[in-house]
């Protein structure tokens, strides 16, 4: 992940395009199989009953990692929508401009430090 201090919007685009190309390729680097549908016969045993587990640990972890990148494109696909719409960098609960020090943290982000603490406290 690169520094992203002082960045243009135009740059937190392209920082956003960069990201998203490399969860892309990330999501392709599991390989296709799909760990939801795998029947639990097909894990895979080995000679021992730690193997089966290690075999779960790591479809489990493959699973949660897909789920992350998947979720996090999400949020970059909504950025730049909101890019398009000429939204971007507006809170999208409250319309106020989001901080630029939070954009630069999380150019996904889509809500402002204290609707972000309000809609975590409830």
């Amino acid at each position: 992940m690169i520094l992203r201090e002082n960045l243009s919007d135009e740059r937190l685009k392209a920082w956003l395009l960069d990201e998203r190309q490399r969860l892309e390729n990330q999501l392709k680097d599991f390989g296709t199989a799909d760990p939801e549908t795998v029947p639990p016969g097909e894990v895979g045993y080995g000679n021992h009953p730690a193997d089966y587990g290690t075999e779960v640990f790591e479809q489990e972890k493959e699973l949660s990692l897909r789920h992350y990148a998947e979720d996090l494109i999400e949020q970059i696909n909504a950025a730049l929508g909101r890019f398009e719409q000429g939204t971007y960098g507006l809170c999208t609960h409250c319309g106020r401009p989001i901080e630029t020090e939070r954009l630069q943290a999380l150019p996904y982000v889509e809500l402002c430090i204290e609707c972000a603490t309000q809609m975590s406290t409830r």
